[in-house]
């Protein structure tokens, strides 16, 4: 990977670890007062009514991603003029999506909530509040979505660190208003995180237009062979989204169906922590990306292959760090972290980190897929297999098995296609199968037996409280780092990482 690559990666990274640890500490802080202020049921009632919404919102994810694919691999092209014409033409297709969504959430959603949902009696009119506010969160997230994908194409990571701490602020002050209203706080939290969402889409087309005027100014674009490449594209992309639904917002929904609110209030708190968790590795990839589709667009296969690699192992090893020390301590930090505990969410909580920590490798993995353009057949058997979590789910909950057995599933459904993918993109970057075993597969499973072996000894340390919680973190990271180093890294990686360390210390050879 050339130096060049490797600095602005480093330095992008920096800007997104920065948001990732502020963010951290206000989503899990936010976690604690809106469940203590909404209640176990209200909060419930938040998290299923917004998962119809977030079901239509894959979209957004899907979307993004194939709007990222275009302009990264136009600007790789250095070819300016259709930089312009993608932006338009992704605009164009957003406002479209928007509009059809908007029809969807009116009748199959709004449809769904009132009849099929196990909302408690009572609380239907706030629900449907709340889902109103839901839909116009999600159409915001799709019409703006060219901007925030423009944004991270040209790599301007400082931005998006800086609005998302201004988001985690804005998030801090709902907290302190929904203390001290004096009305209904679910609907006003709803009405309050709408707010918020509308101010940071609107910062990210702000930021755009002065800063890439040149590539964000609209036009009602009529390149039609262009238009059926990305209506084509985004639409495999928009498809592959069902497997958002499937691991997330339907099993949310089949726990609503068997078990009601209450454990859609265990299954968001696993959700948050999973969000917080998830963002250290969201920030290294997210500022990995547009080098992984440049490189393509370019030809350079090796350093795309080698990129890959090091993107994977690099994700799993920084989750690891703080998978191990969270899974361990789990129970002490809802103690102190939650006034009052939903059932099933500590259970919970450790699956989805594992869930999370296995899925870190994923990124650079459907992001090389999605770099070729060539997606029909990736989302077609992806989503044959992910989908099987459904009925796979609806049976443990039917035969009466524990509702913890769900995210088991939902795991092992994530490790076959784990596998699936690595084997797929082999042909498409030329990254043979044995060689991602031997170079991501095989270093990771090394790390973490040892890394386990050793936190999981030191489990069994006769102190309790808050000197076990530090001195079994301590542990726990320190068996990480080392284990990665003398186990994970090659040789060539450590010499990478020897250097970049020199150079932040100012230590490296002049």
């Amino acid at each position: 990977m050339p130096s060049q690559v490797n600095k602005r990666i480093a330095k992008n990274t920096l800007f997104l670890y920065i948001r990732m640890a502020f963010t951290l500490v206000v989503s899990l802080y936010t976690s604690r007062i809106v469940l203590k202020y909404l209640g176990i049921s209200d909060f419930g009632i938040f998290e299923i009514v917004g998962s119809i919404t977030a079901s239509f919102s894959f979209l957004i994810a899907s979307m993004t991603l194939a709007t990222q694919r275009y302009l990264n691999f136009t600007l790789g092209q250095n070819d300016s003029t259709k930089v312009s014409k993608v932006f338009s033409t992704a605009l164009n297709i957003h406002i479209g999506i928007s509009l059809v969504l908007l029809l969807l959430a009116e009748t199959v959603g709004l449809y769904f909530l009132n009849y099929h949902l196990n909302i408690p009696e009572g609380r239907m009119t706030a629900a449907n509040i709340v889902y109103q506010f839901s839909v116009g969160s999600t159409l915001l997230g799709i019409v703006f979505i060219p901007y925030n994908a423009l944004i991270i194409a040209h790599e301007k990571m400082s931005f998006i660190a800086g609005i998302s701490i201004v988001n985690a602020i804005l998030r801090l002050i709902i907290v302190y208003l929904l203390v001290i209203i004096d009305s209904d706080k679910l609907t006003a939290y709803a009405a309050l995180a709408f707010a918020v969402a509308m101010t940071v889409q609107a910062s990210y087309a702000f930021y755009s237009r002065r800063h890439f005027k040149e590539h964000c100014t609209y036009k009602l674009e009529r390149d039609k062979a262009l238009l059926k490449e990305m209506v084509s594209f985004s639409g495999w992309c928009t498809f592959g989204g069902v497997t958002a639904i499937c691991k997330s917002q339907g099993i949310n929904f089949i726990l609503n169906i068997f078990h009601g609110v209450t454990l859609n209030a265990a299954m968001g708190i696993a959700n948050r922590v999973a969000e917080a968790t998830n963002q250290l590795v969201a920030s290294f990839q997210t500022a990995s990306n547009p080098q992984i589709v440049k490189q393509y667009s370019c030809g350079e296969f090796d350093s795309l292959s080698t990129l890959v690699i090091r993107v994977s192992k690099f994700s799993y090893f920084l989750m690891l760090l703080v998978s191990i020390p969270l899974i361990l301590n789990t129970e002490f930090i809802f103690k102190i972290w939650l006034v009052e505990v939903p059932e099933y969410a500590p259970e919970f909580v450790k699956w989805m980190i594992l869930f999370v920590l296995t899925d870190s490798i994923a990124g650079p993995q459907w992001m090389s897929i999605l770099a070729t353009g060539k997606v029909r057949n990736y989302y077609l058997i992806e989503t044959a297999i992910t989908a099987l979590n459904i009925p796979l789910c609806i049976l443990v909950l039917y035969f009466h098995y524990s509702p913890v057995y769900v995210f088991i599933v939902r795991f092992a459904v994530n490790l076959v296609v784990l596998f699936w993918r690595a084997v797929y993109m082999q042909d498409k970057i030329q990254l043979p199968f044995k060689r991602y075993l031997k170079k991501v597969v095989a270093p990771i499973i090394a790390v973490s037996i040892s890394a386990g072996a050793i936190s999981i000894a030191a489990s069994n340390i006769p102190v309790q409280g808050v000197i076990r919680f530090f001195v079994l973190s301590a542990i726990s990271v320190l068996a990480v780092m080392a284990a990665t180093w003398m186990l994970g890294l090659d040789a060539n990686e450590r010499k990478t990482c020897k250097s970049l360390i020199l150079a932040k210390l100012g230590l490296s050879r002049q």
